[in-house]
């Protein structure tokens, strides 16, 4: 058997365990050894608990998923592993967003061998097959590498695969999800999908899209989907299972799938305590679609608003969701008592002084649970990092490099007042709900966010710093685990 070992770079990512991986995990165990390095719970000594793991499995081949935010720290663990612990022989493979979308650039460096273009769970375990057997990858569909000669040899991409239905579920066992579970703010992860036929202008998934031959949007079966999840919760016990987050795309795209998981949800005696959230868009969402949602344990709803100003959201950022679509989809969350948080971005070149103000004038007015301000990053294969390629700054414009905010605002002042409309989001929110008992929620949300940062040691300034960094993430971000738990 080929050794196969995985770093999942978490060192600028969120805490949650990738699902991706789970999945590639699950297969790839099928014919040979795996090892998945996931450093998340050990940020302060992450190289002695890599080199640890690399001196103990002996690998054969290493591989890499990363995404383009990521990239430049992951090369930098990928020479660290090189240098001290594997022989020039032994190939580095890459997969993940950034190597699908821009392959020749991620190619271009040494410590890349090969990458893995698209969904690798039919074209990864052919490669380790063909490096098990001592032969170059040549002619498996979905594999670009370097030859002896290091010339880089393009073989045909592999169409995704239309049958979800026929993969393993997720191996989760390869992470340390009893760790994971402690935390009250991080949910066990199902997907329901892949891909998504739109076509926003921020998003990566055109450009995979166009890339790979073969239909991108897929649905599994609703009997899959509920098999899995009652699955994951006889192995990992109803204590440490408190809800479920569906990691879609977009979550509930093709009703007639979610109305079959939802009528799952309430069918399953086992399944009636589970509630779940998602992120979907607003124009999918109808007085039916929330009424199913709501009667099989849905809680929470993820809006991806992007924009109050209707020309940014969809000129720009090519949303395609009117004003109208928001307020019937908020209009009908409300009457099934479903909570929504808005996701939102800004920083377009359009962005101005007006525009900001009129997001925070609608956040006022349909008053979601929290909301999720993000600055928009130019990434490759996006069509805004098209359209901003040309303005962007000096030695920015390198595919490989680490994408930074656009800089069209002073946003020191707009991010002020979003922080200040959070925290009283938060704190009316949480006394209209709890009263005086929100005091003793609040305090436990607290203590669990600063010993998930102290235990994950994501900072090596130690226990003081990190328990100022908590406070300050407890207070400005909503922890949404409080209320959910209570609903």
């Amino acid at each position: 058997n080929s050794f196969y070992g995985k770093i999942n770079d978490k060192l600028y990512s969120q805490s949650i365990p990738n699902i991706g991986l789970a999945y590639l995990a699950a297969v790839v165990e099928r014919d040979h050894n795996v090892c998945l390095i996931d450093t998340t719970f050990h940020i302060n000594e992450y190289r002695k608990y890599i080199a640890e793991k690399i001196k103990n499995f002996k690998p054969d081949v290493v591989g890499f998923s990363a995404m383009t935010f990521n990239f430049k720290s992951s090369l930098e663990i990928a020479g660290f592993i090189r240098k001290h612990f594997v022989a020039p022989e032994i190939p580095f493979i890459w997969g993940g967003v950034h190597s699908t979308i821009v392959p020749e650039s991620a190619l271009a460096g040494p410590l890349v061998d090969a990458v893995c273009i698209g969904e690798g769970e039919v074209s990864f375990p052919a490669y380790l097959e063909a490096i098990g057997a001592g032969r170059e990858p040549y002619g498996i569909e979905g594999i670009w590498f370097k030859n002896k000669e290091n010339k880089i040899i393009k073989n045909s991409l592999r169409p995704f695969i239309s049958d979800l239905d026929t993969l393993p579920f997720p191996a989760w066992d390869y992470f340390e999800l009893d760790r994971y579970l402690k935390f009250s703010t991080i949910d066990p992860m199902f997907l329901t999908s892949r891909g998504c036929p739109f076509k926003c202008a921020f998003c990566a998934s055109p450009g995979i899209h166009e890339k790979i031959p073969g239909k991108y949007y897929r649905v599994r079966s609703p009997v899959k989907v509920i098999e899995e999840v009652l699955d994951f919760k006889k192995k990992y016990s109803v204590e440490k299972f408190r809800h479920i987050y569906f990691s879609d795309e977009t979550f509930g795209l093709n009703f007639n799938q979610f109305k079959g998981i939802c009528e799952g949800f309430k069918q399953e005696d086992a399944l009636r305590d589970v509630i779940w959230s998602c992120e979907t868009r607003a124009n999918v969402i109808t007085q039916e679609w929330a009424k199913a949602a709501a009667g099989s344990g849905c809680a929470l709803i993820h809006l991806g608003i992007e924009s109050a100003d209707e020309k940014i959201r969809n000129c720009i950022y090519g949303k395609d969701i009117s004003d109208h679509d928001i307020g019937k989809a908020v209009r009908a969350l409300d009457k099934c008592g479903i909570k929504y948080i808005f996701l939102m971005l800004v920083g377009s070149h359009l962005e101005s002084r007006c525009s900001m103000k009129k997001n925070i004038e609608l956040i006022k007015r349909l008053k979601p649970l929290s909301f999720r301000l993000y600055e928009y990053c130019p990434a490759p294969g996006t069509e805004l990092y098209r359209l901003n390629r040309k303005n962007l700054p000096k030695g920015k414009c390198n595919e490989n490099a680490v994408p930074e905010p656009v800089p069209v605002l002073p946003m020191r002042v707009y991010r002020l007042r979003f922080k200040i409309l959070k925290l009283r989001f938060y704190l009316v929110n949480g006394y209209r709900r709890r009263g005086i008992f929100f005091l003793a929620d609040s305090a436990t949300a607290f203590m669990r966010s600063l010993r998930f940062t102290i235990r994950s040691a994501r900072f090596s300034e130690g226990i003081l710093y990190a328990g100022i960094y908590s406070l300050t993430r407890f207070l400005i971000e909503m922890v949404t685990d409080v209320f959910l738990a209570r609903e």
